[in-house]
């Protein structure tokens, strides 16, 4: 493509992320969440663009957005973002970030994504399968907001009695049950702050109920990803998304999938870039 400027846009449940590259260097910025299960289509939608329309003319958009779970959605939100930039860029493309995140690796295969929700997604060269997803109200299992979840259960168990210690709720950093509960009634949707305890629940395992607690939802996110790897007959999966920057977690994920192998994934700016036929 033209040397010039491109946008290349990754909607997360936490941030967007805004890459600026111009041929040889990347700048990135921050912005709110523009994924489709967080804030809602028309919300995600109006972001991107206001996103994309502080950066003036370009070559190239391309977006990779959460929550794009189905292909009717998917085309309904690739026409409404089309539509509206390409006034701003001769070429609008946009995918789901799971898609991304395989096309940074390979052109077919599985990947696993554990971030505030998490997702076991492959490609067959012509199927695209998913397992778990499907937002934080009943799927998203073993990722960031379902842990944050399990510990503010966790620190509520303690506060009631029904554990033997204070160890979760002293460091998450409730001293009362009277605060946990505002904390609750003022932040239950709200995927990142609650998404932000999971960190800290990881650093406790030596708990045993912690640690039970944790396995469990790596345990069905692993099981998620390897009926997806038979799917699209592979035996490695990439993983990407910021639950995977604990070695803990990491460690857990790898012991739950067997014999099946698991490598970081690239960064998705190579996935955002082949979207564009631009090499990064």
């Amino acid at each position: 493509m033209t040397v010039g400027k491109y946008l290349l846009l990754d909607g997360g449940g936490s941030t967007t992320k805004a890459y600026l590259y111009d041929g040889s260097d990347v700048n990135l910025n921050l912005f709110p969440s523009s994924s489709i299960s967080t804030v809602g289509m028309e919300v995600a939608v109006r972001r991107i663009v206001e996103i994309a329309k502080s950066y003036g003319q370009l070559e190239g958009i391309s977006i990779s957005l959460a929550g794009l779970d189905s292909e009717p959605l998917r085309r309904k939100v690739s026409e409404l973002l089309t539509t509206e930039l390409l006034n701003l860029a001769s070429v609008v493309k946009v995918e789901h970030d799971a898609h991304v995140v395989l096309l940074s690796n390979a052109n077919r295969g599985c990947i696993v994504i554990s971030g505030t929700g998490t997702i076991a997604y492959g490609y067959d060269g012509v199927n695209r399968y998913v397992m778990g997803d499907r937002g934080w109200l009943v799927g998203d299992v073993g990722g960031g907001f379902w842990l944050g979840r399990e510990a503010l259960r966790l620190a509520l168990r303690e506060f009631q009695g029904l554990r033997g210690s204070r160890s979760v709720s002293a460091a998450l950093g409730f001293d009362s049950e009277e605060k946990l509960v505002e904390f609750l009634y003022n932040n239950s949707c709200s995927q990142d702050k609650v998404a932000s305890f999971a960190p800290t629940l990881l650093k406790l395992i030596e708990d045993e109920e912690v640690l039970s607690t944790v396995k469990k939802g790596i345990e069905e996110l692993a099981q998620n990803v390897m009926r997806v790897c038979n799917r699209v007959n592979t035996d490695t999966v990439y993983y990407h998304g910021g639950m995977f920057n604990s070695p803990t977690y990491i460690e857990l994920f790898t012991k739950s999938i067997g014999e099946f192998k698991a490598f970081p994934s690239n960064p998705v700016l190579k996935g955002l870039g082949k979207l564009l036929n631009l090499e990064l």
